[in-house]
């Protein structure tokens, strides 16, 4: 018996320390912070429909679509991002969910609150709550502080949550990945920029591939529904007529 409550202390004590979200303090009622707000900028669009998320880059193709796991019942409501290294020490982008219950209005699990990385998977859950939301990052000293606010049922007032990260932020913007050409608006023929017009129907994505008109691949972007074109800087394109494909459909453009 005693070697089993040996082994629990350890598990719990391991737990705790690869901990990416620590909770340090909590306040009842009215709180303002004076820190700085830490700068956790992410280049991109957000989108955000039941429980996937989108998140485009600036040339509005699609960096990576995110399928949230959330209890049954439950959908996104807003999608708050962090940046990156502020809760975990990878790369990947880490976004606060504040979810809602479709089913459970009149109980104190209203609301859940969980951070997930752009790959979907979750990082801490934070529980239940009839309130959720995140009031910010704040730095103290070199590190991030995560602040989130809740409410229960039974009372009016918030309660804030200040955690300790243990990520290694850096103060860095993040910036998603795009293709090295820059892109900006038309016109075709063209001899810089050109837009390459697309739809889709809702919720669903495709690749497009450009082409040589001999058929020689040049390059390909990813696509969601919540735009309808991208915007292709073709400075470095030799002079000749390219074909853009997507979705079974093609259409032609002219580098002079």
């Amino acid at each position: 018996m005693k070697k089993l409550s040996l082994i629990i202390g350890i598990i719990v004590m391991c737990m705790t320390s690869f901990a990416q979200v620590t909770l340090e303090h909590t306040f009842d009622g009215q709180f303002t912070s004076s820190f700085q707000f830490v700068n956790t900028t992410i280049d991109c669009f957000i989108t955000h429909s039941d429980n996937q998320i989108c998140l485009y880059s600036s040339n509005y193709s699609l960096y990576k679509t995110i399928n949230v796991s959330l209890p049954s019942g439950y959908k996104v409501s807003t999608v708050s991002p962090l940046g990156k290294a502020i809760v975990n020490t990878d790369n990947k982008i880490e976004l606060f969910i504040s979810a809602v219950s479709l089913t459970n209005s009149e109980t104190n699990n209203f609301y859940d609150a969980i951070i997930i990385n752009e790959d979907g998977a979750i990082i801490h859950d934070f529980g239940y709550a009839n309130i959720y939301g995140m009031y910010g990052v704040i730095k103290i000293g070199n590190k991030p502080k995560l602040v989130v606010y809740h409410s229960s049922i039974n009372t009016s007032q918030y309660i804030y949550d200040i955690y300790s990260c243990s990520g290694n932020y850096t103060g860095n913007s993040v910036k998603l990945y795009e293709s090295d050409n820059q892109l900006a608006p038309y016109p075709n023929p063209t001899t810089n920029i050109i837009n390459l017009p697309y739809k889709l129907e809702k919720g669903t994505t495709n690749v497009m591939n450009i082409y040589t008109i001999n058929g020689q691949f040049v390059e390909s972007y990813n696509l969601g529904s919540d735009f309808e074109m991208i915007t292709l800087d073709v400075n470095n394109y030799p002079k000749g007529v390219y074909v853009y494909e997507y979705n079974g459909k093609s259409n032609k453009f002219i580098v002079q």
